[in-house]
């Protein structure tokens, strides 16, 4: 286990490396920064296969999920690197990646733990924090808004998710999914802000993006070794 965590600490500075060279708009060494922290993150997950000692249907979604990230985050990497006209299909790539991974980690939460329906309201919560923000215009996507709450109210089903394994199960894979999934949509939720907000100073946003992301995605990768 102590591999993994080294190889968690490695995945978080390369990215946060890839955030160094956003700043100085080198396009290509953020891609390659930031790649290198995502093969890690995935390299954690099959870390916790080989520790875990066989392929479990929760490790094989986890993974796929993971992997979709990885997928993710490149196509969303391309800004300065394709052409404009290319840019908002590799955009939607990306979070269509994105949205598939949060469908595979709600659906092997869900499937290892019974439903509290008491949990319903959750999903919401999500969508919800986005819709505040676009009411007072801290987020205003203009024709995107409708695509972004869809993707929040995903994002909102897996955190659901985790915190209902939490409920279920308060060991220590429980409590890390619930984390990486507050984590990852505190992370989605500042890159709204980030992309479509009026912030001035958007330095602290950019390290407080890729360090709450691939912190999720490297817990969510050591859950594999806990079940």
């Amino acid at each position: 286990m102590v591999f993994l965590y080294i190889v968690c600490g490695l995945s978080v500075f390369t990215a946060l490396t890839s955030g160094f060279f956003h700043l100085k708009e080198d396009a290509a060494k953020r891609l390659i920064f930031k790649l290198i922290g995502s093969i890690l993150f995935c390299v954690v997950g099959l870390g916790a296969l080989y520790i875990n000692g066989a392929f479990s249907a929760y490790g094989v979604f986890v993974m796929g999920a993971l992997i979709l990230g990885l997928l993710g985050d490149i196509f969303l990497c391309m800004k300065g690197l394709s052409q404009d006209k290319k840019l908002m299909l590799f955009n939607a790539l990306g979070f269509f990646c994105f949205a598939v991974g949060h469908i595979a980690f709600a659906a092997i939460f869900l499937s290892i733990t019974p439903f509290n329906l008491y949990m319903l309201p959750v999903m919401f919560a999500v969508p919800a924090i986005l819709g505040a923000l676009m009411l007072m215009k801290v987020v205003d996507a203009k024709k995107l808004n409708i695509a972004l709450l869809s993707y929040a109210t995903l994002l909102g089903v897996m955190v659901m998710s985790a915190l209902n394994l939490f409920v279920n199960n308060r060991g220590s894979a429980g409590i890390l999914s619930l984390i990486a999934a507050i984590l990852f949509a505190a992370s989605d939720l500042s890159l709204a802000i980030r992309e479509f907000g009026r912030i001035k100073n958007k330095r602290v946003l950019i390290y407080l993006i890729l360090a709450t992301y691939y912190t999720a995605q490297c817990l969510f990768a050591i859950t594999i070794a806990l079940y």
